[in-house]
């Protein structure tokens, strides 16, 4: 025979600190507001100048939550996994327009796990997940064969070179 049950909650919380770690209103809708996620960007005005196989400088966290801000380095440019799990890494850039190829990579610890490539264009993005450790390393990389200029800046409404990456 089966056994079935009903569980009713409005919410979940930690039992030490009571974090609400899950949370579902009267339509059924599911909200995460500890959810492991990070946005970064360059704050330095203008392009800069990224050599190939460089770190993509994301100097700035524009938004973290869960726990991944104190996980990501600004000198570095990488964020250590804490947790572990399978992660949605994006990233977005405007290139210089002398630029003719743009070819950034998705690292993980020192191995490229996915590569994006634009000819003929300013503009790059894309995204992938990646099941990562604790501990791993996620960060991108400028992979064209050449020095490219990323462009930054520190205007909170033109965010034009910035990356997000997320516990899913």
């Amino acid at each position: 025979s089966v056994m079935a049950s009903i569980l009713k909650v409005n919410t979940i919380q930690d039992a030490t600190n009571s974090t609400t770690a899950l949370s579902i209103d009267s339509s059924g809708r599911v909200a995460q507001p500890q959810k492991p996620s990070i946005t970064v960007e360059m704050t330095q005005n203008g392009y800069t100048n990224v050599a190939n196989d460089g770190v993509i400088p994301f100097n700035n966290v524009l938004f973290n939550s869960g726990g991944l801000g104190s996980s990501f380095d600004t000198s570095t440019y990488k964020l250590t996994v804490p947790i572990a799990g399978v992660y949605l890494m994006t990233f977005f850039a405007l290139v210089e327009s002398s630029e003719n190829n743009v070819d950034v990579s998705f690292f993980q610890d020192s191995t490229r796990i996915g590569r994006l490539y634009q000819s003929s264009n300013r503009g790059i993005s894309g995204s992938m997940t990646v099941v990562a450790s604790v501990g791993n390393t996620l960060y991108f990389k400028n992979s064209v064969g050449a020095t490219r200029g990323f462009y930054g800046n520190n205007n909170t409404t033109d965010r034009y070179t910035n990356a997000s990456i997320t516990l899913l």
